[in-house]
């Protein structure tokens, strides 16, 4: 749980976008886990996510939620500088803004033809699947109470008589 009161936490780090200093706002609550929120000082509109599995890469995304789809990535180097990145579509790839056009759009190309194949896949499993359940069990409501009451009586052996 995230204490109100202990947000938001200078972080040191400058923001790619405005150069003001990056504020921690706290993360996604229970949950396993969470997203990392920062905001610049200056700008509270802009608001970067960061998943704690890719630790220097933040996403600029448009709410606090958890999973919010990355607009813009920036990773943070090292030597505390920040270098942007694209998303190739359909992919988990992240790749420089300096990557050539042509070559981004051909993986682009691949990876969505390789989605739609996929999808297809799924598709045709999904319409050619139907449930067996009814061929196997046949399925009739209860019949109606017959007003008797069956008990078992259970006889012991007395053990300490011996």
């Amino acid at each position: 749980m995230f204490e109100k009161d202990k947000y938001p936490q200078k972080t040191g780090l400058k923001c790619p976008i405005t150069g003001s200093e990056l504020l921690f706002l706290g993360g996604d609550r229970e949950v396993r886990d969470p997203d990392s929120f920062y905001s610049p000082e200056s700008d509270e509109s802009i608001i970067f996510a960061r998943h704690p599995f890719s630790y220097n890469i933040f996403r600029l995304v448009e709410q606090k939620s958890m999973g919010e789809k990355g607009l813009r990535f920036f990773k943070l180097e090292k030597d505390k500088t920040w270098t942007e990145y694209k998303k190739i579509p359909y992919t988990n790839k992240l790749v420089k803004m300096d990557y050539p056009e042509d070559k981004f759009q051909e993986e682009s190309k691949i990876a969505r033809e390789k989605y739609q194949e996929q999808q297809k896949r799924l598709d045709k499993y999904r319409t050619t699947f139907k449930p067996i359940s009814a061929e196997l069990v046949k399925v009739q409501s209860l019949p109606p109470p017959l007003g008797k009451l069956n008990y078992i009586d259970f006889k012991y052996k007395d053990n300490d008589k011996k």
